[in-house]
């Protein structure tokens, strides 16, 4: 069971993913500014939460408005989570542009993600999300 601040986190995560909301329903502080840094110009959008210390903030591509990086720092347990992620590429697949190269740092620690194969409104059998029997 998730509670207190892993319980927000997870809410607000599934609130990002809604195409009805926007950040300023999910956040009680929304401030937007321009930056560079090593990979462009960009638009920052620090979001603040009453439940969090530090803001997430999201950073969009001047010139495609498509969001390239995310950064925040989390309270986990007694330590602090450091978390990094970059959309590396994009490209237009079936009409839609989607991120296919993705790289997330935590702590140090760095992951690849690759998209190998995409499907637009594939079909899933509703028993693909039953929870797990153990």
């Amino acid at each position: 069971m998730l509670s207190g601040q892993e319980l927000n986190r997870v809410q607000i995560l599934a609130q990002l993913g809604s195409p009805v909301s926007d950040f300023e329903q999910i956040f009680s502080k929304v401030e937007v500014s321009r930056c560079k840094n090593e990979d462009g110009e960009f638009y920052r959008i620090d979001c603040f939460s009453d439940r969090q210390e530090s803001p997430i903030s999201f950073y969009v591509d001047t010139e495609t408005y498509l969001i390239r990086q995310m950064r925040s720092k989390f309270k986990v347990g007694s330590g602090t989570l450091d978390y990094h992620a970059r959309i590396l590429k994009y490209e237009m697949r079936e009409g839609v542009m989607i991120p296919v190269i993705s790289e997330v740092v935590q702590n140090g620690l760095r992951q690849e993600s690759r998209i190998i194969n995409y499907k637009l409104n594939q079909q899933f059998p509703g028993t693909d999300f039953l929870p797990p029997v153990f």
